[in-house]
Formats: C-alpha cells, structure tokens, sequence
C-alpha cells in the first residue's frame, strides 16, 4: 500500500514436496532496486502439508514481499493472502 492510512495484513503458507528439508527466504522490498532487507530464512521440513510461515506481518508505504528458494523451487509451494486495512474506517 501506498498511504500511511492502509496497511496491508500479509499470511503466508509453505509445503515442501521433496524428500529433504529446503530453505525459504523471505524479505521485504522497495522499488524496483537493491532496497532488500531480508526478514528470515525458513526450513521447511520434507514432505510438509501447508505451515504458516508469515502470520500477519504488516506492510505499508509501497513495501512488497519477495520469497525465493536458491535449491530445487520447484518442490516448494507458497500460498497466501492479503487483507488490507483502512485504519480511517
């Protein structure tokens, strides 16, 4: 979100498909540049159902959330959604 008067409420699940553990590494970013800052890096155990990584961190002033995983993405699933909030309402 871009104004001081709506934040943006993030939840954000994970599963692992494959055989063994795999990082996830979640930061929060601004603009299209190098404005990284990285929040945490997370293992997900092999063969999980969905676990709630991100459980209502709150977003606001244009910044975004970037997830990735450096080895084997394919066997990580990320799930979420967003609730934004109006704090004038």
């Amino acid at each position: 979100s871009s104004t001081v008067d709506i934040v943006d409420e993030v939840h954000v699940f994970v599963n692992n498909t494959s055989a063994g553990a795999l990082d996830v590494t979640f930061q929060t970013a601004t603009g299209a540049g190098a404005d990284r800052t990285e929040l945490a890096t997370i293992s997900v155990p092999a063969k999980t159902e969905l676990i709630s990584v991100i459980p209502g961190l709150i977003l606001s002033d244009g910044y975004r959330l970037e997830a990735y995983a450096p080895t084997t993405p394919s066997s990580i699933n990320i799930f979420g959604f967003v609730n934004r909030i109006d704090q004038n309402t």
